[in-house]
């Protein structure tokens, strides 16, 4: 291809037919430039394709991690609200004067069932440092994902404020309560083996448990338990509605990318 350009310019020069030379060689030059234009488009084309199979996988990555965030937030959701469930149920108990005194000391005392909420959020880390974050349509899923970070900070701030005041109410009652002390068997055995107290022990407790079902900061460290717990649900009712509302916004993402999920 080059030898035959080269060839009409030498004909055209031999010819010394210069008004028809440079016409050819604008020609050539708007030749070229086109080629260079051409070239770039395409470039730029297949960055473009390139850089939305990576958003594509980046969100399809972030769909798998909410997903999971999810199934662990539920399940500790359902603990939280059996949690306050069983706070209020015995405060009811011990503040009711209507309830007969050997209920109230018979009464189980409440206490939580642990559990942190640990959601990662690597998937999402990712999409912000590289900026695809910016590229997604949805202004909605956007900026909920923007907040995502500081909610899940949130959370914990509530979470660590509950298991405060459950420390404190574990220390109060082991400052004012005998404790039952754990059975005796054999160490290679990983079954429970129970606790209990002797039975002198054991009467001395009935008579301490009695005396603090009337006082005021036994009440008042299950109430602030049940405070923190209140608060906590609250939040956590606010991060549920989040996590749903963004799982269904990225899979309206991808339908609108129309990106395929392999099962």
């Amino acid at each position: 291809m080059i030898n035959f350009f080269r060839r009409i310019r030498q004909r055209l020069l031999s010819e010394k037919k210069f008004s028809k030379y440079l016409l050819y060689a604008l020609g050539e030059i708007l030749l070229v430039m086109v080629g260079i234009l051409l070239a770039l488009e395409v470039n730029q084309w297949n960055e473009e394709k390139n850089d939305q199979r990576i958003e594509n996988t980046a969100l399809l990555n972030l769909k798998a991690e909410f997903i999971t965030n999810q199934e662990h937030f539920n399940i500790l959701y359902d603990i939280k609200f059996k949690n306050e469930k069983k706070y209020r149920s015995y405060l009811n108990i011990i503040g009711n004067d209507t309830i007969p005194f050997d209920i109230k000391v018979k009464a189980s005392p409440a206490n939580l069932m642990d559990g942190y909420w640990h959601p990662t959020n690597e998937a999402l880390k990712s999409l912000m440092n590289t900026g695809y974050l910016d590229k997604i349509k949805n202004d909605s899923l956007k900026t909920l994902l923007i907040n995502w970070t500081k909610n899940t900070t949130m959370m914990s701030h509530f979470e660590e404020r509950v298991y405060l005041a459950y420390h404190n109410q574990k220390t109060y009652l082991n400052e004012h309560v005998y404790q039952s002390v754990v059975k005796e068997r054999r160490y290679t055995n990983d079954i429970w083996p129970g606790a209990s107290l002797p039975k002198n022990i054991q009467e001395k407790k009935d008579k301490i448990w009695s005396s603090l079902i009337d006082d005021i900061a036994f009440f008042n460290v299950f109430s602030t338990t049940l405070l923190e717990l209140y608060h906590l649900n609250t939040f956590s009712n606010h991060v549920k509605s989040d996590l749903e509302t963004i799982t269904r916004l990225i899979d309206e993402e991808l339908k609108i990318r129309k990106v395929i999920e392999k099962n």
